[in-house]
């Protein structure tokens, strides 16, 4: 009897770890700008979206049970591949001056990002993505950063990724 309870013990912790183990997926920890984006070079120099980005997927993906790796390049296994389509942050500074008082503090513009994703399982493309996410920056939004304004996008999206990622599909639209 005990002979039998060792041995279903054993069986059920191989399986588990086995299904843990096909939960990991790699992403890389500075997702890149999209090869002939027109995004600002300051917004790529100052804002560090990739990796903020990276980072926030991880995290919303720990929390929905999905072990997210990141790394410096990808490897095989399971993979998921990210690039930053484009980027923009409009604020009322930004169009000749800082406008009404109320424009600043209801936002005073909109700032967007949008990427897209693939997701592949084993070798095997399995879930493709694009998705867009603007803020305003909330109230007193007009007087945010505009990396401040383009972190909450990335936020947005990282969470987004992170549940496409507990069942993803192909052609796939993220965020708004």
């Amino acid at each position: 009897m005990l002979r039998n309870i060792i041995f279903l013990f054993t069986f059920i912790l191989s399986v588990s770890s086995v299904a843990w183990a096909e939960t990991q997926i790699t992403v890389l920890s500075d997702i890149p700008f999209k090869k002939g984006s027109n995004i600002l070079d300051a917004i790529k120099k100052e804002c560090s979206l990739g990796a903020k980005l990276s980072d926030f997927i991880k995290e919303s993906a720990a929390e929905k049970g999905i072990k997210v790796n990141q790394g410096d390049k990808l490897g095989g296994g399971n993979q998921l591949i990210v690039n930053i389509l484009s980027a923009s942050a409009k604020k009322s500074v930004e169009r000749g001056g800082w406008g009404s008082l109320s424009s600043a503090l209801s936002g005073g513009g909109t700032s967007y990002v949008s990427i897209e994703g693939t997701y592949i399982k084993s070798g095997k493309k399995v879930g493709t993505f694009r998705g867009q996410r603007s803020s305003g920056g909330g109230f007193a939004g007009g007087f945010k950063g505009n990396c401040s304004l383009l972190g909450r996008c990335i936020k947005a999206l990282g969470d987004d990724v992170a549940t496409w990622l507990q069942d993803p599909e192909m052609d796939s639209r993220i965020g708004e």
